[in-house]
């Protein structure tokens, strides 16, 4: 069977990898080969041959340009190719890119398009290539850009034909400037184009190389760069000498400030409070620097040439050190030589083959430190002594709470003046001691303030008076009229009065006058070094004895610190930590042989206090049965016959688990006691605290009380927050008792009486 040309040419285009169409204008029937559908993953059933086909899977964003150019070429009569390159959706989602090209072969009388013929190529392969090139080139072009470093490319014959932006910021001139001049002559220092051509030549004949010179700077002077090229005569891409210029000013200038700094280490080395030294494989000082030396008796330099075994043989363990640390070993070390003592460092000098060539250290003056230490380690064994010493004052405070309590009850009951102010005067002396153990238990608990508004007259006199009783020193005091009172712990303040007195008085031992003065002053910020602005009541001790040495009067609040021949040195120091406590501050004013004064300011309280009032038995009855727990039998004998004398019922028990005890037994039997006052500590049993918090736990809520001779535990200050409803210290007065009951049991009885059916 012969086939007709045209069968026979479609049937060559069938088998190309393009894909052919046959489009009939007016009816819109459009012949696509299955190569065409193919192309983009379809079989040729599953395309309908109409040029509607092929518009929907072409990219909406470029129909618009392909439809525009079909309108040019039948408007040109077909002058205009029909020729696109264009995106296809491919049935896998994937993108197509083709060459489209047709033309239109028939018209019609009126010029009208009839029949139109063309192919598409696939053209996706060679796109990807393009875009990845222009990524490529991208890439470098931005690497060039961003690079601080210059780029440039010379011919064989040292001209510049490209010149990287960089140049501009390294030299000032811009990549134009530079394009088609022998830079050589033109650009680099005389002195260095020499050397830049030789360079040059070694690229040419072996490749590569390299060079440091000078290059001219646009806006006057020179700038240093380093260059390194490769030899690319041969790439055809290329075609030249490609050499990467670096800008090396700041280099070259931190080499110089190297010089530079190494002269200032060589200075500092000469000045520094210590002692820096190097010693060779031999023993032999090379260097010795530092003002250390003085301390030594030597001179920068004097030892230089000297064996560190001879200037140190009658300290052979430096001579020791030494050995081990030119075996390699590092050494630290304190040493005494004459009266000052030394922290020493050695390690040994070694080369950049690893041998030890010497030995390098550094030794530093630590006389001070040690004295330090010193004190530091007298400040632990006061801690240490503090712990004992809080035992002891709680103990003590328990035995002295019986005979403070019994000689107050023996002052109530009798009715003879005279017996009555010799009582008096052992509860003063009793009072004394509660101070006494309250200056312990500062040292042993950190002594927190138990602070209250009061006023610090009368006070402060009769403190002042006792601390006096039988000296030959008299007093004199001058107090505001209006003085505000002051929000202080009465105990602590005491202990600096106390202080205060006896070193006024001892500083006057042929006798004389202290003069004890208290106002009101006010400060803004900044008109005292310590204090924050704000209202103080000042309370100044003057006496006229021998004064304080200017040198020591900047140490005398430190711990230990004293000029006496007996005493511990703590006085001036408790006075200073407890007035800081308190807010306020303590400064001192004194000249040799013209007395002393000591200003201590507390922060004023403007609110009212009360007046002090004549200690006398309060009048308080109760009623019921009163809870006591104490493991000391007297304070439990002295707290039975106190509470008995108010009207109450106690029982007694001497630990916290008895207490317990009671209560359950009260508690089933419906016949809880109306009050409780409980010890806090008891040794090897269970004290206020643990027993307080069961008996709550119970669902029993009378009013609880808590005593003890640890004036200054958190539970004392804060009774509330662990179950009690008031604290009171031992030892305490039948008055101070009864005080506390007063002011508690008023708020409680109704209501407890309600809850138990009393009437």
């Amino acid at each position: 069977m012969e086939l007709s040309n045209e069968s026979v040419l479609r049937e060559i285009l069938e088998q190309s990898l393009a894909g052919f169409w046959d489009w009939d204008i007016p009816s819109g029937n459009e012949y696509l080969s299955p190569s065409f559908k193919k192309m983009f993953g379809y079989e040729d059933h599953e395309i309908e041959n109409r040029s509607e086909s092929w518009q929907k899977l072409i990219f909406s964003e470029d129909l618009p340009g392909v439809l525009e150019n079909f309108k040019q070429h039948v408007e040109s009569k077909g002058a205009v190719p029909y020729y696109s390159e264009v995106r296809y959706r491919h049935k896998n989602g994937s993108t197509v890119w083709v060459i489209c090209n047709g033309k239109v072969i028939e018209w019609d009388a009126d010029g009208k398009p009839l029949r139109m013929v063309g192919c598409h190529i696939d053209i996706t392969r060679r796109k990807q290539m393009e875009e990845a090139l222009q990524a490529r080139e991208r890439c470098f072009s931005q690497l060039i850009k961003n690079s601080f470093d210059t780029i440039v490319i010379l011919d064989r014959n040292g001209i510049q034909r490209y010149v990287s932006d960089a140049a501009e910021r390294v030299h000032g001139y811009t990549p134009a400037e530079l394009l088609d001049i022998p830079v050589i002559e033109a650009m680099i220092h005389p002195d260095d184009q020499e050397r830049v051509l030789a360079a040059f030549q070694q690229m040419l004949q072996t490749g590569e190389g390299g060079v440091q010179y000078r290059h001219r700077h646009k806006a006057g002077g020179w700038v240093h760069l380093e260059a390194r090229g490769t030899n690319q005569l041969d790439n055809p891409d290329i075609r030249g000498i490609v050499i990467n210029v670096r800008d090396v000013t700041e280099r070259m200038k931190a080499d110089e400030s190297m010089q530079q700094n190494e002269a200032k280490l060589r200075t500092f080395v000469a000045n520094q409070p210590g002692v820096a030294f190097i010693i060779d494989k031999n023993g032999i000082f090379t260097l010795s620097e530092g003002l250390g030396l003085a301390n030594l008796g030597l001179k920068p330099g004097q030892v230089v040439g000297s064996s560190v075994f001879d200037v140190y043989k009658d300290i052979p363990e430096i001579g020791e050190h030494i050995r081990q640390a030119l075996s390699g070993s590092i050494r630290q070390f304190q040493v005494s030589v004459g009266k000052a003592d030394f922290d020493v460092w050695l390690g040994p000098l070694i080369n950049s083959d690893g041998i030890v060539e010497g030995v390098i250290g550094i030794s530093s003056d630590i006389t001070e430190r040690k004295h330090t230490e010193q004190a530091l380690a007298n400040i632990q064994k006061l801690e240490s002594l503090g712990i004992l010493a809080g035992g002891i004052a709680h103990d003590f405070n328990n035995l002295m709470g019986g005979i403070f309590g019994y000689v107050d009850l023996a002052r109530e009951s009798c009715y003879q003046p005279e017996v009555q102010q010799l009582l008096g005067k052992v509860m003063q002396t009793i009072g004394r001691a509660r101070a006494l153990t309250g200056q312990l238990l500062t040292f042993s608990k950190g002594g927190a303030p138990k602070l209250e508004v009061a006023h610090l007259f009368p006070f402060v006199q009769q403190n002042t008076q006792f601390a006096l009783s039988g000296s030959n020193v008299s007093c004199t005091f001058t107090v505001a009229e209006n003085l505000w009172p002051a929000s202080f712990d009465k105990n602590q303040i005491g202990q600096v009065i106390d202080n205060l007195i006896i070193n006024a008085q001892q500083a006057m031992p042929l006798g004389g006058v202290i003069s004890v003065s208290a106002g009101n002053v006010t400060f803004a910020e900044s008109d005292h070094p310590v204090l924050k602005s704000g209202e103080y009541v000042r309370l100044a001790v003057t006496d006229t004895g021998i004064g304080i040495p200017k040198d020591l009067q900047k140490r005398i609040f430190d711990p230990f610190f004293t000029t006496k021949t007996r005493g511990h040195g703590l006085g001036l120091a408790t006075c200073h930590s407890i007035v800081r406590r308190h807010g306020g501050s303590i400064d001192v004013y004194s000249e040799p042989a013209n007395g002393s004064t000591f200003t201590v300011y507390l922060p004023a309280a403007r609110e009212d206090a009360p007046r002090p009032a004549v200690d006398e038995v309060r009048v308080y009855k109760g009623s019921g049965t009163f809870l006591v727990m104490d493991d000391e039998p007297i304070m439990l004998a002295l707290l039975t016959d106190m509470l008995k004398m108010f009207g109450y019922r106690v029982v007694g028990t001497a630990n916290g688990q008895e207490a317990i005890a009671y209560v359950e037994a009260a508690l089933s039997g419906k016949n809880l006691p109306v009050a409780m006052l409980f010890d806090l500590t008891v040794p090897g049993a269970m004290g206020g605290k643990d027993a307080i918090a069961r008996i709550r736990e119970m669902g029993v809520d009378i009013p609880a009380f808590v005593a003890s001779g640890y004036a200054d535990d958190p539970i004392m200050k804060n009774p509330a927050d662990y179950g009690f409803m008031a604290s009171i210290s031992k030892p305490f007065k039948q008055s101070e008792l009864a005080a506390m009951l007063e002011k508690a049991m008023s708020k409680n009885i109704l209501s407890l009486r309600k809850r138990r059916g009393d009437r």
